[in-house]
């Protein structure tokens, strides 16, 4: 009934469609606290109400709450960043090669101390947050087998998983192994996306991605242009809004 409603009122709503959809399909309402919200009655002569709103995951509500950012009458909007949206719209995938010594593996919950420290919006989940998103959401990883000394372990050198806004996000390289044609690995992602009835897209951060890139050759096409907006109470700022939750 709610996803009726969305496609009848906010077709055009991606991140909330992407809400709805990730956490219907992961379970991630149960397991992040994601709430959903819709008015019990009917408004207007359309017969109900568009509004529809999400939570974001219950970590970050509190220390929001705590901090006392959560503001109910005098707010400013700070626009936070620029981006523009990328979506998936090749009928096939270009081909990937994965050269020898890497090999392709999903996350594992090991790996949440690695993948939080590259993060640049690791303020907005905490660790135990994020490895139960990485234990519940299609992930993608790249590793880099070690040598031959048995107590040498493999590197992870590459991720990307599904963020719980449906949002393929945080595909990331490690600064060391970057230009060397590895970029493609995400690309093992898509499918996986695909198959779930969802829309493989992301959001490239016009102002903080640099690592060269080529989303086209990848399939994407751009979609639209985005902002992130926060709405503080009067006198706070987004850098101590940041710093409050990290």
């Amino acid at each position: 009934m709610l996803k009726q409603r969305l496609a009848s009122h906010l077709p055009n709503s991606v991140i909330l469609h992407g809400t709805v959809e990730a956490g219907i399909r992961y379970g991630l309402t149960e397991k992040l606290g994601t709430m959903l919200y819709v008015p019990e009655r009917s408004v207007g002569d359309s017969g109900c109400s568009s509004l529809v709103v999400a939570t974001p995951a219950f970590s970050t509500l509190v220390s929001m709450a705590k901090n006392q950012l959560l503001g109910d009458r005098d707010v400013e909007a700070h626009i936070f960043d620029d981006s523009r949206m990328l979506v998936h719209r090749a009928t096939k995938l270009p081909h990937y090669h994965i050269p020898e010594g890497f090999y392709l593996d999903t996350l594992r919950p090991k790996d949440t101390p690695t993948v939080m420290s590259s993060w640049k919006y690791r303020w907005t989940e905490s660790q135990t947050g994020l490895e139960t998103l990485l234990q519940s959401v299609p992930s993608v990883a790249l590793r880099k087998r070690g040598d031959s000394d048995p107590a040498s372990e493999d590197q992870l050198v590459g991720w990307c998983y599904l963020y719980n806004n449906g949002m393929l996000g945080n595909k990331f390289i490690v600064p060391e192994y970057r230009g060397q044609g590895l970029s493609s690995f995400a690309l093992r992602l898509i499918p996986k996306i695909y198959r779930d009835g969802l829309l493989p897209y992301f959001a490239f951060s016009t102002s903080y991605n640099r690592d060269g890139v080529k989303f086209e050759e990848l399939g994407f096409v751009k979609g639209m242009d985005m902002e992130a907006v926060f709405y503080l109470p009067k006198g706070k700022t987004v850098e101590g809004f940041i710093n409050t939750l990290n």
